[in-house]
């Protein structure tokens, strides 16, 4: 849950810190890879909107992040997704 704080604090440049916008993927990254499903949401939004990534792969990537916040349980995660229109389930 600290990664993705810090990954958000970045996003939103904000919270007292001086925030890297660029550097939020990563965070959001590290959250994700910890089976945070938040995380993976934004991270696949990140990618989505390539945003502090510059993989060649990103649209691939967003979609396999996003299809995995999509099928946890996380409520947030699951909106979030369907706000920003990424990911697809079945």
């Amino acid at each position: 849950l600290a990664l993705l704080h810090v990954g958000y604090a970045n996003f939103n440049i904000g919270w007292g810190l001086m925030g890297d916008f660029k550097k939020a993927p990563q965070w959001f990254k590290k959250s994700a890879e910890a089976g945070n499903a938040t995380g993976m949401a934004f991270y696949a939004y990140c990618l989505s909107e390539n945003i502090g990534d510059d993989d060649t792969e990103a649209a691939k990537l967003s979609m396999l992040w996003a299809n995995k916040a999509l099928s946890s349980t996380d409520h947030f995660a699951i909106g979030f997704c369907h706000l920003n229109k990424i990911g697809t389930l079945g």
